[in-house]
């Protein structure tokens, strides 16, 4: 059960970090002056919010580990611990490089090129837009990851705080 419920958050939270990572990605195709780049905006915002409904409205088989007190045996507890410890590694790296994408994103790539030099100007933002809805993507999907295996090691905590 404890796998089928990470596998299903990991294909949850790729959803969720592609959708955030579009809506800010989606930016480069906001700043161009022709009526296309304003069409292809649309669309990747709207393909950024079918993403977002497609995670709402699908079938949750593990709804109940959030209201359930789940016990597990000790081998599957010192796995998943092991397992969340090397989670929380990687994500503690992955999460830093996605707020340096973030970052570099937003503001390197804003002050590279002059501005009198528009097209050069525009193509830098719109990969810096790129870089920053990357590492979005990698902030959310991490923290989703993280937090599911949070819930499986420290649930009859989690569900003895909500009493």
């Amino acid at each position: 059960m404890a796998d089928g419920f990470l596998a299903y958050q990991k294909r949850k939270m790729i959803k969720i970090g592609i959708a955030a990572g579009l809506f800010v990605g989606g930016l480069s195709l906001s700043f161009w002056d022709a009526e296309i780049s304003m069409i292809l905006f649309m669309v990747v915002v709207i393909l950024g919010i079918i993403l977002l409904f497609s995670v709402k409205l699908a079938d949750n088989p593990y709804r109940k580990i959030w209201k359930e007190s789940l016990s597990f045996d000790k081998t599957v507890k010192s796995e998943l611990t092991s397992a969340y410890t090397d989670k929380k590694k990687l994500s503690h790296i992955l999460n830093l490089v996605g707020i340096a994408l973030i970052a570099i994103g937003f503001l390197l790539c804003l002050m590279i090129v002059p501005a009198e030099m528009y097209v050069l100007d525009n193509i830098v933002f719109a990969c810096g837009m790129i870089l920053a809805g990357t590492g979005v993507f990698l902030c959310v999907y991490m923290a989703g990851i993280v937090r599911a295996y949070r819930l499986l090691i420290m649930n009859e905590e989690y569900h003895e705080n909500r009493k």
